[in-house]
């Protein structure tokens, strides 16, 4: 008899920052942007261990400093799965409210905060950068050229749908957090069974993805498979050191049999400045829905988790979100 292994599993840490606007806050059309280079740049300025000007990868303390972990997260030299990868896909992903651009003076709004393995340890780091990004302010100036301020009013865990608060400033006390574990299928790509079954992506936020080396204007289901296994199998090299053991070339196999039987996509332009590579970057993608038909059930997972890490380019502040219906 074999001895028992336990399956793979993901830890997902899912917090809400509740804010209230001291001053007036101004958004550009995509706030999330915004939000990940504000909070990118108070975060180095607290806690980048050198406090360099230079790339992370020169740095000789990268290994142990949570800026880079979180902002350049370095891959293992030895790592073969992913040998042209100097760094592996961020762990973390904001997402502040969607379709709102102004918050007057005493409006409340939320940023969503999805954090993977090792990084949830770091949640005490994120609420210490939010509360000092709140006091310096982000977002569009004012004809005073400031920008507007805010305080966190609480940081909620979602676990299972359900909510607890486990942080408030006035106690200043973090309460324990128990990521949630989502085990990773050990089963091998099944046989496919009669008949088909009918299933829609939406891609509500720019979704970057692309496929043999060129940027998708529409993204096939065997692309949207590939690219998910791309971000899934990175984060789980993150927090494990090893490779998650997959048949990833029959699940992609399998992926290539669905049909795409209804789409509607639309390509967004956007450009962003990165003050740590100093120079604008385009970061367009493309928005919409596809209906795909075929055998999912080797898939649902894959599409479970990518509902929570997001998918292709930019997910660190809200790029790649999608929500998949089955039978629609």
């Amino acid at each position: 008899m074999k001895p028992y292994q336990q399956p793979p599993v993901f830890k997902i840490g899912r917090f809400r920052f509740d804010l209230q606007a001291i001053t007036p806050v101004r958004l550009p059309v995509f706030s999330g942007a915004a939000l990940r280079g504000a909070f990118g740049t108070v975060f180095r300025r607290l806690f980048c261990v050198d406090r360099i000007e230079g790339d992370c990868h020169s740095c000789l303390s990268r290994s142990g400093c949570g800026y880079a972990l979180i902002f350049a997260t370095p891959n293992n030299p030895d790592n073969k799965a992913f040998t042209k990868n100097t760094d592996l896909t961020r762990p973390f992903v904001l997402e502040i409210e969607n379709g709102r651009y102004f918050f007057p003076e005493g409006a409340s709004f939320q940023v969503r905060v999805t954090l993977v393995g090792r990084s949830i340890g770091y949640l005490p780091y994120f609420i210490i950068v939010f509360q000092e990004l709140g006091r310096a302010g982000f977002g569009i100036k004012n004809a005073q050229g400031e920008r507007g301020k805010y305080q966190v009013k609480r940081v909620c865990q979602i676990l299972s749908g359900k909510e607890r608060t486990i942080y408030v400033p006035e106690r200043n006390t973090l309460s324990e957090v128990v990521p949630e574990e989502v085990p990773v299928p050990s089963e091998e790509p099944g046989a496919s069974s009669s008949g088909e079954q009918r299933l829609k992506v939406t891609y509500i936020t720019p979704c970057r993805v692309k496929y043999q080396g060129s940027l998708c204007a529409e993204i096939e289901f065997h692309i949207l498979i590939r690219n998910a296994l791309r971000r899934i199998s990175q984060l789980y090299y993150f927090e494990n050191n090893k490779q998650l053991v997959l048949n990833y070339k029959g699940l992609i196999q399998k992926a290539q049999t669905v049909r795409t039987v209804e789409k509607a996509f639309r390509w967004i332009d956007f450009e962003r400045y990165s003050t740590r590579q100093h120079s604008r970057l385009k970061m367009g993608g493309v928005v919409g829905y596809a209906c795909y038909t075929g055998q999912f059930a080797d898939f649902l997972w894959i599409l479970k988790l990518i509902e929570d890490f997001h998918l292709g380019k930019g997910v660190t502040f809200g790029f790649g979100k999608i929500k998949v219906e089955a039978g629609k």
